[in-house]
């Protein structure tokens, strides 16, 4: 991420590394922790196109990148490195890209699918139901539906006070 608070909740809710990206130091500060091969899976969350095509430096041989940020704005890229990145079987190379979106997902469990709405949404009241995924922690607002616009703005620019929030349809 590219805020320190943000990183700071990830730990405290058990996220073992995160990384504060966008600095001088963010490759460095990967390695550290994967050492020179690199993280079998790297999730950019920023929503900033340009952390992108440094995601596959932080990434090893092989392993996954995970594409969960929403865009903020566009980015001219020579695409060749990426494609090479994707293609070539070297160090930080044959990286898979993934989309994280639940909008690309079927609605409903199929034989032809690994994931749906439906399973994630039973996975995860699943986990409450355990007391395995307290929200109260990662929700900071509840606005109403109606306030959305505004409410993805703050997620946009004042990160380190809207982090998570809970749409209120009764009024919608």
């Amino acid at each position: 991420d590219r805020d320190q608070s943000r990183l700071d909740l990830a730990a405290s809710l058990g996220i073992s590394h995160g990384v504060l990206a966008g600095t001088d130091r963010t490759l460095e500060a990967v390695r550290a922790v994967t050492g020179e091969e690199g993280a079998r899976i790297v999730i950019e969350a920023t929503g900033i196109p340009s952390v992108v095509p440094q995601c596959f430096d932080f990434a090893r041989q092989g392993g996954d990148l995970v594409l969960l940020g929403s865009p903020r704005g566009a980015e001219v890229v020579d695409v060749t490195p990426i494609f090479e990145r994707v293609h070539l079987w070297r160090p930080h190379c044959s990286v898979t890209v993934k989309g994280a979106h639940e909008w690309r997902l079927p609605f409903y469990r199929t034989p032809f699918n690994r994931h749906s709405m439906e399973e994630n949404a039973q996975a995860i009241f699943a986990l409450i139901a355990r007391g395995k995924l307290d929200l109260s922690r990662v929700i900071d607002h509840v606005v109403p539906a109606g306030e959305a616009p505004f409410a993805y703005e703050r997620l946009r620019t004042d990160p380190g006070k809207w982090s998570g929030i809970l749409f209120d349809w009764t009024a919608a």
